[in-house]
């Protein structure tokens, strides 16, 4: 139509400017926070059109794959600047202290970013890999089994997209593809490249069933009916509240129970195993990987025609072709980690040979997705 081809002409002659990519990245910043003020449908389609116009038609071959420059990010030959948008861009597991961020850049640790020739202190994504000499399925396993000299396995524990503005550009998932490249190159004895993700909205969902108990989940768990009824009468009895006698809990009374468990101790920060027997600790493990398994496997958000996973880090690892190796109990049993995933991490397994092939099919059937034997065997 003509208003496309003028719209067309402007970002053509815009991009032959001096600026013109730091001033796009503004613009499409803008568009996005004038769109929240409009309720018109019209008006928000015209808006959503000329967003798509600048990241199909500008920002896509600007910053296009050829043009990107993979580094690495250390300590003492990084700038400043860059160190402190690394520091300050962390979204997943955040920087608290200059020695901190040291730490995540040497010893078995490594950080790769793509840059852009005209933003050279910009790191556009950027990643936080630990070289480990087992799959780490836990926070602390990052360190516990680090090698700096032969690892096996290569973990990305932390992507990072700071500019808003590239988002829907894929940059995140050819960054991953990069940094595998360099990291085989330099470590031939790689043998795993895999995630340890958290499960950001999780408990967020949890929640969410507890409150509506109307929403049946096509889920058996009489498996857990009698030993939570038994926790439960044990704790109002050691409360010296009234109860009733033992009864048969429903799926939404089980999720309630778990979500408080959860919930409690991430409030209080305490251990928590420590209130349980060895029994008890084992039956909130259970439940709780089994409750995960069906939230990443079962859950869909409608996206047009197609369900795709509810959980956004599953859908982004799935849709790269990774596949859904295995759910970790308590990789990340910190308050934030409780709070968020219920102190649970994810590895995401990718194997190069299968990736094109799995990442095509997720795309064509998003409920077509490897898993892992152990991870459907949790909903058995």
């Amino acid at each position: 139509c003509k208003q496309c081809n003028s719209s067309q002409f402007l970002l053509d002659l815009f991009s032959k400017e001096k600026g013109a990519v730091q001033a796009s990245l503004h613009i499409r910043n803008d568009l996005r926070a004038f769109r929240t003020l409009q309720h018109e449908t019209s008006i928000l389609d015209g808006f959503d059109k000329l967003d798509i116009l600048l990241r199909d038609s500008f920002l896509k071959p600007v910053f296009s794959f050829d043009i990107l420059q993979l580094c690495r990010i250390t300590f003492e030959h990084s700038s400043g600047n860059i160190l402190e948008k690394v520091a300050r861009g962390e979204s997943v597991h955040r920087v608290r202290s200059l020695s901190e961020l040291k730490r995540r850049l040497h010893d078995g640790r490594r950080c790769f970013a793509l840059f852009h020739p005209s933003l050279p202190e910009e790191p556009v994504v950027f990643v936080h890999v630990g070289l480990t000499n087992a799959l780490a399925t836990s926070i602390n396993m990052l360190d516990t089994h680090k090698s700096d000299t032969e690892p096996t396995h290569a973990m990305f524990y932390s992507i990072n997209s700071p500019i808003a503005a590239l988002s829907g550009l894929e940059l995140a998932s050819h960054l991953i593809k990069e940094t595998a490249i360099k990291l085989s190159k330099d470590f031939p004895s790689i043998t795993t490249f895999s995630t340890l993700s958290p499960i950001p909205l999780f408990m967020q969902w949890l929640q969410k069933q507890v409150a509506n108990p109307s929403i049946e989940l096509d889920i058996d768990l009489k498996d857990f009916q009698e030993r939570i009824s038994a926790i439960m009468k044990y704790n109002e009895t050691k409360l010296k509240s009234s109860s009733s006698d033992q009864k048969e809990l429903t799926t939404n009374e089980i999720l309630q129970w778990l979500c408080n468990t959860l919930t409690s101790k991430s409030q209080s920060n305490s251990d928590i195993l420590m209130e349980f027997t060895s029994s008890d600790a084992t039956l909130l493990k259970d439940l709780s990987l089994r409750i995960c398994a069906y939230y990443l496997i079962k859950v869909k958000q409608n996206t047009g025609n197609k369900q795709l996973p509810f959980d956004p880090v599953a859908r982004f690892h799935l849709r790269n072709g990774a596949s859904l190796h295995s759910i970790n109990w308590m990789g990340n049993p910190s308050s934030q980690g409780l709070i968020s995933s219920g102190g649970m991490m994810v590895n995401y397994v990718y194997d190069f040979q299968h990736l094109h092939e799995r990442a095509e099919l997720f795309n064509k059937t998003p409920d077509q997705f490897h898993i892992a034997e152990c991870v459907g065997n949790l909903l058995t």
